[in-house]
């Protein structure tokens, strides 16, 4: 369970960050990720990370902030309707999860907190800030399945090369039976994106690490 020690911690992490570079917040203003690498660039927010220790990186409905010394990552919701229900939708999950015995399968997620901070017209904005155990995501450490490995894939279903890859590390790591479980748990609650870049590792097992669904 996530400590309120550091769930304190990082919200104060975060609203001093974004006290700081109101440039950031004008950026969560945005209504959703499409055009995101415009405003990354327009805003200069390259050059925050390199000064704060941080990288942020946007999905369709969220940005997630990495800092470099905190074990957890921040996700908060652009603001657009239906942005932030999907976070909420994820802690819940999570949850469901746990009540199933399955959620070292998942990345664990939570509420941080509400955040009311200035944009650069020195106008008020109010963020929604959600918290999860940050995971190895880079390609290169994800355990990638041999094609002799792929043909003796065991669930019938219809999935693509990028969901099997996810499906059998689960199960080179949990074993059949439990990754079946998982699987299932999945369909019924409505989650369908479990591609590659929405798996991680947390102390060498995988996890999935955006389980909203979409």
């Amino acid at each position: 369970m996530i400590s309120i020690e550091d769930k304190r911690e990082i919200e104060e992490r975060v609203y001093d960050l974004l006290l700081a570079y109101r440039e950031l917040v004008e950026l969560l203003k945005k209504e959703d990720g499409i055009d995101f690498n415009y405003w990354y660039e327009y805003y200069g927010i390259s050059d925050i990370e390199e000064v704060e220790s941080f990288h942020i990186v946007s999905g369709a409905s969220r940005v997630v902030i990495f800092f470099d010394d905190i074990d957890y990552v921040v996700k908060i919701p652009f603001s657009g309707a239906g942005n932030c229900s999907l976070c909420k939708k994820e802690v819940e999950f999570f949850l469901l999860a746990s009540d199933c015995n399955i959620e070292k399968m998942f990345a664990e997620c939570d509420y941080l907190g509400n955040c009311n901070v200035p944009d650069i017209d020195n106008q008020y904005y109010q963020i929604k800030m959600y918290i999860m155990k940050k995971a190895q995501v880079d390609e290169f450490k994800v355990e990638r399945i041999s094609e002799e490995q792929k043909t003796s894939f065991s669930y019938d279903g219809d999935w693509n090369e990028s969901d099997r890859n996810v499906i059998k590390n689960f199960e080179h790591f949990y074993g059949i039976e439990l990754t079946e479980e998982l699987i299932e748990w999945l369909i019924y609650n409505g989650i369908n994106d479990i591609h590659e870049s929405n798996m991680g590792f947390i102390g060498g097992m995988p996890v999935l690490i955006d389980y909203a669904g979409y």
